[in-house]
């Protein structure tokens, strides 16, 4: 998988494994090592039982979803801390921020929490999948744990992922904006011309409704594009 797709596994199983908690308690807080790395979180009712504390718990998501690098850089072998995760993974301002990427607190090497981003949408305050004591894993805001552990430094540190694939010839006219792209599209000119005119497979990234100004710019186009210059 790329990195898109494992950021979307870790978080359908942030999601899962927060709910089967609330409804179920399977999950059990202990802060000891060594500590086995699930291999797998099998969606069953009632849910398997799991028994991690906040570093081995991003490290099992990380595991089951498929992600190739251990974030604690251990070969999901039976030990590594928060602080194993803040060596191991590179830094880098909160604001850049994705899914699946774990913040680490302490005073000097993370050494005292792990939590792993879960909805960016509000990048200065994201919502974070928390395994910190018993009753959890939680999904809250990453400014409750900020706030639990005052004074000290919060660091991103950003997974390493597989890297998407480069967009293909197709997606990238899809990607296309504007009025150019949509004449260029309609009329299977440039970089459409090997689709056809109004090939739908590749329909650039517009309105399905035209402005009237759009139309007006085509048809005043049309009119003076075989016409000579005039000085």
């Amino acid at each position: 998988m790329d990195a898109t797709q494992l950021r979307f596994a870790l978080a359908a199983l942030m999601a899962r494994s927060a709910a089967d908690e609330a409804k179920h308690g399977n999950w059990t807080y202990a802060a000891v090592r060594p500590q086995a790395v699930i291999t797998a979180y099998p969606d069953t009712d009632p849910p398997v039982k799991v028994e991690a504390d906040c570093s081995d718990g991003v490290r099992d998501l990380c595991r089951v979803a498929g992600v190739p690098d251990d974030p604690a850089g251990n070969d999901y072998g039976d030990y590594g801390n928060s602080s194993s995760i803040w060596l191991h993974l590179g830094h880098a301002p909160l604001d850049q921020v994705e899914i699946g990427d774990i913040f680490t607190f302490g005073f000097h090497t993370g050494e005292d929490h792990a939590c792993m981003a879960y909805d960016i949408a509000v990048p200065a305050n994201p919502q974070v999948w928390n395994m910190g004591e018993q009753g959890q894993p939680v999904i809250h805001a990453l400014s409750l744990e900020v706030a639990a552990h005052a004074g000290m430094t919060v660091t991103l540190c950003k997974l390493n992922l597989p890297p998407d694939p480069p967009p293909t010839a197709v997606e990238k006219l899809q990607a296309m904006t504007g009025w150019y792209s949509w004449a260029a599209w309609r009329l299977g000119e440039g970089a459409f011309k090997p689709y056809g005119p109004r090939n739908q497979t590749v329909r650039p990234d517009v309105p399905k409704l035209m402005s009237a100004e759009w139309w007006l710019r085509l048809t005043e186009f049309l009119d003076n594009r075989h016409k000579g210059n005039e000085r």
